[in-house]
C-alpha cells in the first residue's frame, strides 16, 4: 500500500509505503465529501467503509511528485492502455486529459499496478527493501566504501561523504539480497544468527566489478553484478586495487582455517 500526501505546503506526493497486515474488515468512517461530488453534501457523514491494517511502514528516501509522474505520462498513459486492453475499463491512479496535466485519480493513488512500480526506481527499492524486511536504519550501517542507497538503479556519480566514494543502487542492493541472501559468500557469517533481530537483514554487498576503476555511471545488475559480504570480508576484499576476486578470498579463508582452529 503507497501513500499519498498532499497539503501543509508540500507537494503532492507519494512519500512511502506499508504492508497489508491482515484481510480487511467491515466498518464506518467518517467521510468527508469534495471536489464535484461533494457540493451536494455539507460536514462529514458516517458512511460503510473497509478497513485494512498495515504494518512495517517504510518512508521513501526519494518521494515520487507529482511532477515526476507528469514527465512518466507517456510511459504511464501506455500501461493504462495495455490494463484495459487486457482486463477492460480498470481502475488507475492517475487520471489523464488533454486539456490539463496529470493529475491524482481521487482515491486510487495508493493502488499501483506492479507496471507502474516497475516504471519507478524508487517505488521498486522501497517495496523490494519493505519486502525484505530490511528497515531504513539498516541501510545506514555502511563502512567506508559504502554510501547511502541511491533512488536508481544508475551508479558510478561521485558523492561526497567522509572521502569520494561512488554511489551504490539501493534496487540493486535490494535485489542481490533477494537472491542471494543475507550471508557472506565468503566466511558464511549471518548478522541475524548472531546478534538476533537488530542484525536481521544487515549485510554489505560488494561489486564484483570495482566501480572506482570504471570512468562513470554505469548501470548495473543486483544478481550478476553483486554479492552479500560481511563488512570484515568486504574490507579484506578491497586491500588490493583492483579489489581482490571474492574466490581468492574464500580459498584463502579455506587454507588458513584449519591453523586457526
Amino acid at each position: 500500500m503507497f501513500h499519498y500526501w498532499k497539503g501543509q505546503g508540500k507537494p503532492p506526493a507519494i512519500v512511502g509505503c506499508s504492508l497489508v497486515a491482515a484481510s480487511a474488515r467491515d466498518d464506518t468512517i467518517d467521510w468527508q465529501p469534495h471536489g464535484t461530488y461533494g457540493k451536494g453534501f455539507s460536514g462529514s457523514i458516517k458512511r460503510d467503509a473497509w478497513l485494512v491494517p498495515l504494518e512495517s511502514y517504510q518512508h521513501l528516501s526519494n518521494p515520487v511528485s507529482l511532477e515526476r509522474a507528469r514527465e512518466l505520462e507517456p510511459d504511464l498513459r501506455a500501461i493504462r492502455d495495455s490494463l484495459e486492453a487486457q482486463v477492460g475499463a480498470t481502475y488507475f491512479p492517475f487520471a489523464f486529459s488533454n486539456k490539463r496535466p496529470l493529475r491524482a485519480a481521487q482515491g486510487y493513488l495508493q493502488k499501483l499496478p506492479a507496471a507502474v512500480v516497475d516504471l519507478v526506481p524508487e517505488l521498486r527499492e522501497a517495496v523490494a527493501f519493505l519486502e525484505l524486511g530490511i528497515s531504513p536504519t539498516s541501510r545506514e550501517q555502511l563502512l567506508g566504501d559504502e554510501v547511502d542507497p541511491s533512488a536508481t538503479y544508475r551508479e558510478g556519480a561521485v558523492k561526497q561523504i567522509s572521502v569520494n566514494a561512488y554511489e551504490r543502487s539501493g534496487a540493486a542492493r535490494a535485489a542481490c539480497i533477494a537472491h542471494y541472501g543475507t550471508t557472506c559468500v565468503v566466511c558464511g557469517f549471518d548478522f541475524g544468527e548472531v546478534y538476533g533481530s537488530i542484525g536481521s537483514g544487515f549485510i554489505h554487498v560488494h561489486h564484483l566489478v570495482d566501480l572506482a576503476l570504471g570512468g562513470g555511471p554505469t548501470e548495473i545488475d543486483g544478481v550478476r553484478d553483486l554479492r552479500p559480504v560481511c563488512p570484515n570480508c568486504h574490507a579484506m576484499l578491497h586491500t588490493s586495487k583492483p579489489a581482490r576476486s571474492i574466490s581468492w578470498l574464500q580459498d584463502h579463508v579455506e587454507e588458513i582455517r584449519p591453523s586457526s582452529l
